[in-house]
């Protein structure tokens, strides 16, 4: 079939290419982790881990310093999470996290779980405030997210996690 201009269409051509416009492709959520079930190794004073997910980057959740410490987050459901970030304390100790792992996985023993990325550089962790991004490639089914650290406080300001989602590249308006 001709149009006024003398062109031919290709129907065929035109499915191929709104098939690919259509196409999903991958793309990050962020997990809601205010009303989650979070936990810790030990308190330190009123640092509770509840504070690396309130949002406010100036609270932070603190454990005893020495030895093996840990906090770990509940998602209650299996997500397929490809990044966590963590928002360093604000303040002259932020080197302190120089060591910290982060694993995620299915296993409520966090240390069964496999570990997102490497450990936390001294140049990562200082100073203070820095915002340190951990990426799962390929994304890692989880239902329990932990951080853990030896020989030292385990302090986080936040915590943030994001699910890999699939996202459509857009709709084709018309036909071709």
């Amino acid at each position: 079939m001709e149009n006024s201009r003398g062109c031919r269409c290709r129907f065929g051509v035109s499915l191929l290419l709104l098939a690919f416009l259509s196409f999903p492709n991958k793309g990050l959520a962020l997990i809601n982790l205010r009303d989650k079930y979070v936990s810790q190794s030990s308190n330190y004073s009123n640092g509770y881990p509840t504070k690396a997910v309130d949002d406010d980057i100036y609270s932070i959740s603190h454990t005893e310093c020495g030895g093996y410490q840990w906090w770990r987050v509940d998602l209650e459901n299996a997500y397929r999470v490809e990044r966590i970030t963590i928002i360093n304390r604000h303040d002259q100790h932020g080197s302190r996290l120089t060591g910290a792992i982060v694993r995620a996985g299915l296993n409520l023993d966090h240390s069964r779980n496999q570990q997102i990325g490497s450990s936390v550089r001294r140049n990562q962790a200082s100073p203070g405030g820095q915002t340190i991004h951990f990426g799962a490639n390929p994304s890692v089914m989880a239902r329990y997210v932990s951080v853990e650290l030896s020989g030292s406080c385990l302090q986080l300001a936040d915590l943030r996690i994001e699910e890999e989602t699939l996202v459509s590249t857009g709709e084709c308006g018309g036909f071709l």
